[in-house]
Order: structure tokens, then sequence, then C-alpha cells
């Protein structure tokens, strides 16, 4: 999953003139032949548990469908288009960490070491990204600009 985030990430920098539906549209074409071949290979046939799934499974997977998909996916897309990935990236980092915390909260897991660890993991991975990029951006600065105080 990372891998290909990562790919569709460098693409979306690469053809700015392509719009964020179109992108997704071309990720799902060559994506789903490639889960389905997994899918099945790992899970075996879906239709019985398809067949035997309780009705709250369908509306967390159109959730998923249009709020994860279309929306947050669309909207990351919007931002790579505009802003440098460096900007972008922490909050894609964020993510283990957001779904976490959520899971404690409404699901009742348990935040064990191995969590905690994780989080503290990607947040210093956030916060080197950010002084990184704060440093580079005082570096490209130029003089006049510094003095006036911008």
């Amino acid at each position: 999953g990372a891998l290909v985030g990562s790919a569709s990430t460098i693409l979306m920098r690469k053809y700015r003139d392509l719009g964020v539906f179109e992108m997704q549209a071309w990720i799902a074409m060559f994506s789903w032949p490639v889960l389905l071949v997994f899918s099945a290979g790992f899970e075996g046939a879906p239709w019985p548990l398809i067949a035997g799934a309780d009705w709250r499974v369908w509306p967390a997977i159109v959730f998923t469908a249009f709020a994860s998909n279309l929306v947050a996916h669309a909207g990351m897309y919007y931002l790579l288009k505009r802003y440098e990935a460096s900007l972008t990236a922490p909050l894609s980092l964020l993510t283990p960490v957001i779904t976490a915390g959520l899971s404690v909260s409404f699901l009742g897991d348990i935040l064990s070491w191995r969590m905690f660890l994780g989080g503290l993991i990607t947040l210093s991975g956030v916060l080197i990204i950010s002084i990184r990029q704060s440093h580079l951006e005082e570096e490209l600065l130029p003089e006049a600009e510094k003095s006036e105080g911008r």
C-alpha cells in the first residue's frame, strides 16, 4: 500500500494537468485486477462472506468507498498538485497515529507499548520532515527578504 501510495504521489506531481478524479480512475483501472487476483488467492471465494454479511457492513463499505477513496484521496491529490510533497507528507504520515487514537477512543482498543512506540516513530518522522523543510526554505530565501523579516 505504501509503495502504491508513493507511486501515485510521484505521478500526481509529475502530471499536473491530470485532474484528481482522472487520476483516481486510472489508479482504479490498473489496481482492481491485481486486487482481485490477490484477494481470490489469499481469501478464497468471497460469495459466502458477502451473502452472510451483517447489515452494518454495507454502510461501512459505502463510507470507505466514498469518504475515504473519493473525498480523501481527491483532497490529497489536489494538495499534491499545488504544494510540494514535503508539505503534504506529514498529513499522510499522521494517518496511523490518528487511526490508533480513534481505535482506542471508539472501539475500546488498548494502547500497547508497541502502538505507542509506532506513533512516536511516526511523529519523529513528521518532525524531521518539518525541520528539514524549514531549513531548506531558510536557505533558499533571498537575503533581501530575510532582512525585511519575511
